[in-house]
């Protein structure tokens, strides 16, 4: 049980800071296993399960990871025949964890590199990536950019965790550039600088917005994230590395951040710090709103925080459309900034809980909207505030 326990907390180690259901406001959720039967009769069908007998040497790479980052678990993998250099990971039958790899990946990487691309899809698994919203199912465009985001932090947890199973860590940074340029060895002199040089490059031209659409980060920036990683005090206790580590792991999550933003023109705090503005002016006049009509000093204030143009607005919405419209405003902003970061979530809360302060009525009518506040903005306690 001790063993157990220290495994997930040396396991908890990885995840990058973005990355977790706490922050995307996920409960986790059991998945019924008639239907991780039904994936794995698919497997069966469409797949050669990986076993000992016919497969030697990859099993054993294999059963490396399994016994390094999910002893607890059966890991199964399978090799798909497809040219496509894909991987991935399902929740398996009872205690079990199952992987497919299709066989242009197996065929491009080396034993020591399938170690890292089998570790990467078992932290998938492990760190409940499985069971975050898909992008298609949100309702506005900031939700879906957040979402994205997420699924990108994702990829870096995941790349830590296949970093850890290789034997030669070289050997996961070959992995990655070889899943960016789809070729072997034959055509590849390996020089980490010179690709990093690459992730620098598009840092110096200010990044591509487009990115933001992507599930997963550009591989120098996923690359540069790992050379991080290999320098902090986490990675160092994974391995019992001596001496002391370059970066700590607060350091180390700022320096992937600051990358992840640099590599899409910091296009997304831009979003969603204009969605929070947004968020604000509308619990503001929620705040003021709540008696039923704005006094004269609650519109002083309006003027003053957010100019005539702003008060005016406020004035001929609450006309048009009536206090609980205003209302019904803010709840809707405050939806499309679930997934956002926390820190932006609580500065906004925050900012907000000042002009409660200021707002007149009841008092229970004010506390109504900030209750509905925490609710939306996925702030489930104190600690989260």
């Amino acid at each position: 049980m001790k063993m157990a326990i220290n495994l997930k907390m040396m396991l908890d180690s990885l995840r990058y800071t973005n990355d977790s259901l706490e922050y995307a406001g996920i409960q986790d959720s059991v998945i019924d296993n008639k239907i991780r039967e039904q994936f794995k009769k698919h497997h069966l069908v469409a797949a050669t399960k990986i076993v000992a007998e016919i497969f030697p040497t990859i099993f054993s790479a294999v059963d490396d990871v399994n016994n390094i980052l999910a002893p607890d678990y059966k890991l199964e993998v399978y090799v798909k025949n497809s040219a496509d250099f894909q991987a991935s990971c399902f929740p398996g039958v009872d205690n079990s964890i199952s992987v497919v790899l299709n066989s242009g990946l197996i065929q491009l990487c080396s034993v020591d590199e399938l170690r890292f691309v089998v570790g990467h899809e078992v932290g998938h698994f492990l760190f409940g990536h499985h069971l975050y919203p898909r992008v298609e199912e949100m309702q506005n465009q900031v939700e879906k950019l957040n979402i994205l985001a997420l699924l990108r932090a994702a990829e870096i947890t995941a790349d830590r965790s296949g970093f850890i199973c290789v034997k030669n860590k070289e050997n996961a940074f070959k992995a990655i550039l070889k899943l960016a340029t789809g070729l072997p060895d034959a055509y590849i002199r390996f020089d980490l600088s010179a690709y990093l040089r690459q992730s620098k490059e598009l840092q110096n031209m200010g990044g591509d917005e487009y990115s933001l659409l992507d599930t997963h980060p550009a591989c120098c920036t996923r690359m540069r994230a790992l050379l991080w990683f290999d320098m902090s005090e986490v990675y160092y206790e994974w391995v019992a590395q001596g001496g002391c580590a370059p970066i700590n792991s607060c350091e180390l999550n700022k320096r992937v951040t600051r990358d992840l933003s640099l590599a899409i023109g910091f296009r997304l705090s831009e979003i969603n710090k204009k969605e929070a503005g947004q968020a604000l002016f509308w619990g503001v006049l929620s705040l003021f709103i709540s008696d039923g009509c704005l006094s004269k000093a609650e519109q002083i204030l309006l003027k003053h925080n957010f100019g005539e143009s702003g008060m005016n607005m406020a004035l001929d919405y609450i006309r048009e459309f009536g206090p609980d419209a205003v209302i019904n405003k803010f709840e809707s902003i405050l939806q499309s900034l679930r997934f956002v970061d926390k820190k932006t979530k609580k500065v906004l809360f925050e900012n907000i809980e000042q002009f409660s302060k200021l707002a007149g009525g009841e008092i229970s009518n004010i506390e109504s909207v900030l209750k509905r506040a925490t609710q939306l903005m996925n702030f489930g306690n104190e600690s989260d505030r």
